[in-house]
């Protein structure tokens, strides 16, 4: 359970902040959200996981490894766990992928693979056995707070994001309105 936790706060609120990003750069698709439609927030948040999404994956290492980074090299015991990034073809996998669309899910799977040469090229949380077992916890927690953060507060932008979606720190982005106390 502790790994869990752990696991999925590692991406967590970055995955929370890049889809209050996207939320605010797509308003009639956050007028759903504010409205309360979770598979709707959460189709949103797995979209905006897919674009931005940059995971830190944790592995057991089963055998010895012997990793060359150039100038030397590291064995790696078994039993070993090591944090890896994730290495993503989420945008270039077929046309179309780089442009956030949340109807491209139909629960926690694309509802259209069939542009790919295999459907793990895109994701989100993995396939498989090597799905991240954190995924129902984290949609549910993005999930709650989209809805709950874009009802309940009003957001002002203080950047745009360019069309290659090169993203500015979150901060210099997403800035919340003042309230009203």
């Amino acid at each position: 359970m502790a790994l869990i936790h752990v696991a999925s706060m590692s991406n967590l609120f970055a995955a929370l902040g890049w889809a209050l990003v996207d939320l605010l750069d797509h308003p009639a698709e956050a007028a759903r959200a504010v409205a309360g439609d979770r598979p709707w927030a959460e189709a949103c948040a797995l979209e905006s996981i897919r674009l931005a999404q940059r995971s830190i994956m944790a592995r057991y290492v089963l055998a010895p490894v012997t990793l060359d980074v150039g100038d030397c090299a590291f064995e790696i015991a078994p039993g070993t766990t090591v944090a890896t990034l994730l290495p993503l073809t989420n945008v270039s996998s077929a046309p179309g992928l780089e442009v956030w669309d949340p109807t491209r899910w139909k629960g926690r799977r694309l509802a259209d693979a069939s542009a790919l040469a295999a459907v793990e090229l895109v994701t989100a949380f993995g396939h498989g056995r090597h799905t991240c077992p954190a995924q129902p916890f984290s949609l549910a927690t993005m999930t709650t707070s989209l809805t709950r953060l874009t009802s309940a507060l009003r957001f002002t932008r203080s950047g745009r994001i360019g069309p290659n979606r090169s993203r500015p720190r979150l901060e210099e982005w997403l800035a919340p309105a003042p309230l009203a106390c």
